[in-house]
């Protein structure tokens, strides 16, 4: 649910590794009406068998606007609830140099527990030194319980409806020619009944894992992280911290991901982290994304 952060991340992830590609390609540079894209295929779990899976298509017309398209599915195994969350999300972003936007939606969800959808609009500013974005995010979620506010039936079916707005901020910066640093912090605004809506309770086991933590209840994030360039290798250090609007909890989490060249046009990139939440031990969890280019 929390589309900024996994978009503001796949973008560095393209644009970094599209530049990186580019640079070892024996071919020309792109010019004039070039068309470049890149598929991204991403697989995450973590030790309580919470799933992650998404692929995504990246255009990129003459290094200028981008589109995205993503669809995926994760998994929360849990015996009160057992959420399998479907998404679809389509982006577009514009650089008119120095000045861009970018506009999106999402929709996702689990048609026997909750569904939403997201829009959100954000400005940015920067050059390949650095970039900063403001946006704004609305959200609507649909709860679906039963009236004994148990798991769902079909034949007696009831949903409960919660509106948040949401603003925040992203940042990447070069500090040195192969070290760059990024960041971003994200504030919802819940309504203060949240916690009072049928089964909300039981869906904030999606804020217990990082795998799920996109699709979760969070109302207030924090990411700062440190990216190094070796030769066509990218290296990541990231922390972030979460907080749960329905009970308060916190999530903290700490991972490293390294991006190498499988071939001439396609990239690999292992990630392992370690997430803890509130009065509970380490989870830890790993995840591979595939790389594909193609265009310019």
């Amino acid at each position: 649910m929390c589309w900024f952060r996994r978009f503001s991340f796949l973008t560095a992830v393209v644009s970094n590794a599209v530049a990186a590609n580019a640079q070892d390609s024996a071919g020309p540079a792109p010019v004039g009406d070039s068309l470049e894209w890149m598929l991204a295929v991403s697989v995450l779990t973590d030790e309580q068998s919470y799933e992650h899976a998404n692929a995504g298509l990246y255009l990129a017309f003459r290094d200028e606007t981008w589109f995205s398209l993503t669809a995926g599915r994760s998994h929360a195994p849990s015996a009160e609830a057992d959420i399998r969350a479907g998404l679809v999300s389509l982006g577009i972003e514009h650089d008119f140099g120095p000045l861009g936007f970018g506009l999106a939606a999402e929709r996702w969800g689990d048609a026997d527990n909750l569904e939403a959808e997201d829009w959100q609009g954000e400005i940015f500013f920067g050059d390949e030194r650095y970039r900063v974005a403001l946006a704004v995010e609305s959200r609507a979620i649909d709860i679906y319980f039963s009236g004994a506010g148990l798991v769902p039936i079909a034949t007696d079916l009831r949903r409960a409806s919660i509106d948040a707005d949401g603003v925040g901020i992203d940042w990447r910066f070069r500090i040195a020619p192969t070290w760059r640093t990024y960041g971003s912090w994200m504030d919802y605004d819940y309504p203060r009944g949240i916690r009072l809506v049928p089964r909300a309770d039981r869906l904030g086991l999606l804020s217990s894992s990082a795998v799920t933590l996109a699709y979760s209840f969070a109302d207030r994030y924090e990411t700062v992280g440190f990216e190094h360039s070796v030769e066509r290798m990218l290296i990541n250090f990231d922390f972030s911290r979460d907080r749960s609007a329905i009970d308060g909890t916190k999530l903290r989490s700490v991972a490293a991901s390294v991006l190498w060249p499988l071939a001439r046009r396609m990239d690999l990139e292992f990630r392992l982290g370690s997430s803890r939440v509130d009065g509970a031990g380490a989870s830890f969890y790993g995840g591979l994304t595939l790389l594909v280019y193609g265009g310019g």
